[in-house]
């Protein structure tokens, strides 16, 4: 009986033999190749596809249509991820942004550390650092109970201002100081058009929801918008972000 190869390769564990076809990868680019092609057209396979494009030698021209597919979706970085993995992501990142491939969302979940203001990196809770992606179009962040401080979020902010191409930031799962009060680095946003879209979710009562969209007078060639979702609330044009605790706004510059 002769059986073909592709519906052998049907019947596999795959992410048991992840090491398999690494070491393939890393040994024959040819057959690297042929190997990436094949999980591209799997679902869910992302993660077997990062790890066998890290170990390819030599340029990765070849699967450039494939890395633009991968970060045409949510591209994530995770805690949950294994190190090697996380670090597989930032070289695809990379040579992305080398490619001039567009990067429409980013995914920090729960392994946002800190902002590095002097580079315009971002440090993840292990130590990686994100590179400044000027491809990079959205962020999101997930920290599930964390709680901002107010020289975080300028440093926050900072990032979003120095990042030429970032449109959107998202907040989920993570809370903000009760006041903002730093103008420098608000007016700075509000030089860039910055959309403020808050959304205040009173804990105590589930049923109350206030939603607000406010623009800022301002017009400049760039767009950035700033989304903040769950329980986290943020009041750009005002000046001050707001959390659960807090259940109205004053104090307008």
């Amino acid at each position: 009986m002769i059986y073909d190869v592709m519906d052998i390769m049907d019947e596999l564990d795959h992410l048991s033999l992840q090491y398999v076809y690494r070491f393939a990868c890393g040994m024959n680019s040819l057959a690297g190749n042929h190997i990436i092609k094949y999980f591209s057209n799997l679902n869910r396979r992302e993660e077997i596809i990062i790890m066998c494009i890290l170990e390819q030698r030599g340029s990765p021209e070849t699967v450039l249509d494939i890395i633009k597919e991968i970060c045409s979706n949510m591209v994530q970085l995770s805690t949950n991820n294994s190190t090697r993995l996380n670090k597989a992501t930032l070289q695809l990142l990379e040579t992305a942004v080398s490619q001039k491939i567009e990067i429409p969302m980013l995914l920090l979940s729960d392994c946002f550390q800190s902002v590095n203001v002097s580079t315009n990196m971002l440090i993840l809770t292990s130590g990686l650092q994100v590179p400044n992606l000027n491809t990079l179009h959205g962020l999101h962040i997930t920290q599930t109970g964390r709680e901002f401080t107010e020289e975080q979020m300028t440093d926050i902010f900072i990032y979003v201002t120095n990042s030429i191409n970032l449109k959107t930031v998202k907040f989920t799962d993570c809370l903000f100081p009760g006041v903002y009060q730093n103008k420098f680095h608000l007016q700075k946003l509000s030089e860039l058009k910055v959309t403020g879209k808050d959304r205040i979710r009173c804990l105590k009562r589930e049923s109350y929801m206030r939603e607000r969209l406010r623009n800022f007078e301002q017009c400049t060639n760039r767009n950035a918008e700033i989304i903040i979702q769950s329980y986290c609330t943020v009041t750009i044009t005002s000046g001050i972000i707001l959390n659960e605790r807090s259940q109205y706004a004053c104090g307008l510059w």
